[in-house]
């Protein structure tokens, strides 16, 4: 990723979590949690990131959808 992708996501993200927490949508939630953690693991920013991905973790575990926390646990390492 180059830092102007990192840029561009950076400002796509957010409108997109708060509409995604205030709908109660908590597998979108978690899918955003994962970018959001890649985003911040790409920037070296690990502390941020580990705390992306457990929130989408904490999210996923409340759904059936065993797929998408293979997806966030991967990202996780």
């Amino acid at each position: 990723m180059t830092f102007g992708e990192l840029a561009e996501a950076e400002t796509f993200l957010p409108p997109h979590e708060e509409l995604a927490a205030r709908r109660g949508r908590g597998s979108m939630v978690a899918r955003l949690a994962r970018v959001r953690g890649r985003l911040a693991a790409a920037r070296g920013e690990m502390a941020e990131a580990s705390a992306a991905f457990r929130r989408g973790l904490d999210e996923i575990t409340q759904l059936p959808m065993p797929f998408q926390r293979a997806l966030l646990e991967l990202a996780f390492g």
